[in-house]
């Protein structure tokens, strides 16, 4: 196992610069047909194998209720194709993982993963972060961490979570709060916990919420993070959202068709 040195060396004041400089919008970006934010919960995506395309739960829900007089699966919002198996799908995702799309390349990564095919997810993932896809390097940045499946090295680690930071994945930037945290540096740790918590991150607004109450933050910056967290969940909430999240048949159908789906893992 490659070892980090006890103090992690700094970032360069231009490194810092860019490191904690505010992304204009998640590394998601908005759905591409209601033009919302799109959620964090991958469980609220769904995919087009053919185009790689993300959209929100809420626009697949809509697609399906006009559609809902037929028992068919439904084609592609973009390129009207129909994929009509797993087997169809995959062999679509290795098309555009050819044509170096990095939705597909992030997607195939997590499905060799699952199956323990670790030498495969790895080339797929660094296919994907050598043209800067932020979910390839989050999931790098995780496992380099933790170890699973590739050797242990903490600071290659922490080097693909800044990338996938800088690109605006919110996990990514609350899990370099925690190692900030971890090491005791709060000032910056804080300052990754303020940007994740304007895209929705949770969990950094817990951290917030402790560090105002140990005396790290003032009130003004603990409402401040509040308020930007809350305004970014107002705009990425719609009612066919809503409404998709609690219509059990839509959702039975939805896993019974496997027709737009982002692959969970």
């Amino acid at each position: 196992m490659r070892k980090m040195s006890e103090e992690r060396k700094d970032n360069t004041l231009e490194e810092a610069a860019i490191l904690f400089t505010q992304p204009v919008e998640s590394h998601l970006g908005d759905c591409p047909v209601c033009f919302l934010p799109l959620p964090l919960n991958r469980r609220n995506l769904v995919m087009h194998t053919c185009c790689c395309k993300l959209i929100c739960n809420g626009c697949a829900y809509s697609y399906y209720k006009s559609n809902s007089s037929t028992l068919q699966p439904i084609s592609c919002f973009f390129c009207r194709i129909l994929c009509k198996s797993e087997e169809e799908a995959k062999q679509q995702l290795n098309a555009r993982a050819n044509s170096k799309d990095p939705v597909a390349m992030n997607t195939l990564g997590a499905l060799h993963f699952l199956k323990n095919e670790y030498d495969d997810a790895f080339r797929y993932w660094k296919q994907g972060a050598e043209v800067g896809d932020a979910e390839s390097h989050f999931n790098m940045g995780v496992r380099y961490r933790s170890g699973d499946g590739i050797e242990k090295d903490e600071e290659m680690g922490l080097r693909h979570l800044e990338k996938a930071a800088i690109a605006g994945h919110p996990l990514a930037r609350s899990l370099l709060g925690c190692y900030e945290d971890d090491n005791h540096r709060y000032e910056r740790a804080s300052k990754h916990f303020f940007i994740a918590a304007s895209f929705g991150c949770c969990q950094s607004v817990l951290m917030l919420k402790y560090y105002y109450v140990d005396g790290y933050i003032s009130e003004d910056e603990y409402a401040g993070s509040l308020r930007a967290y809350q305004a970014f969940v107002d705009a990425s909430t719609s009612k066919d959202r809503k409404e998709a999240e609690d219509e059990l048949e839509w959702k039975e159908r939805h896993l019974m068709y496997n027709r737009l789906r982002y692959f969970d893992y």
